[in-house]
């Protein structure tokens, strides 16, 4: 009964250090500062009873024994790390290093230890947007599409305020075999086999995709 009992506080655990955020605002700007992820994240944060400080845009190796590390995967960046907004967090207790991948919906809060800084630099991202799983013609087949959008890092002239730049939509379908009845396990094989990427006018790919 005890060994149930410390399942179910850490279910619930998990859930406070899950939040939701309603981003589609977000979806269909050109240029994305800082300030105006901070104005979505802040509230939820402070409503959620912690203090919030210091957004910052960081690369991150996300540990495998942190709760969130699959989710965090479908946000790798060109350099295989998620590129995330990220803001120092805590309340009377623990401090949290907050992370949201732009188009998630998720504000994560990850403890020391799982999560490590990069010092991986680039100008040009890849955000990921949403994924689905779809079958092929063959019944032995399924196929995983992934859309992401390129963005560039750039600063302002004055005060050097950090925005993106948004610049294209990418298309990302890869096959993996029927078999894989566990979706993440599906999602991570699917990187062993080809892919097709397809360039698109800006946006193209937008809202009528994200609701499939």
């Amino acid at each position: 009964m005890k060994e149930k009992e410390k399942i179910r506080l850490s279910e619930e655990e998990l859930q406070k250090r899950k939040l939701s955020v309603s981003d589609a605002n977000l979806f269909n700007l050109r240029q994305i500062y800082f300030n105006q992820v901070e104005k979505l994240c802040r509230p939820v944060l402070e409503k959620a009873g912690y203090w919030v400080k210091n957004v910052k845009l960081r690369w991150l190796n996300i540990s495998p024994k942190c709760p969130f590390v699959e989710e965090l995967r479908y946000y790798a960046s060109f350099c295989g790390l998620p590129c995330l907004f990220t803001f120092e967090v805590g309340n009377s207790w623990v401090k949290y290093l907050a992370v949201y991948a732009l188009y998630s919906s998720q504000i994560y809060l990850l403890k020391e230890g799982e999560y490590l800084e990069s010092e991986y630099s680039e100008a040009t991202l890849r955000l990921n947007i949403r994924y689905f799983f779809e079958t092929r013609y063959s019944s032995l087949d399924k196929c995983v599409c992934l859309y992401a959008r390129v963005a560039q890092l750039e600063h302002t002239f004055f005060r050097g305020r950090p925005y993106l730049q948004l610049l294209k939509d990418l298309s990302t379908r890869k096959t993996v075999s029927i078999s894989q009845n566990n979706l993440v396990e599906a999602f991570n094989n699917a990187f062993l086999f080809s892919e097709e990427f397809r360039t698109s006018e800006l946006f193209s790919l937008t809202s009528q995709n994200r609701e499939q």
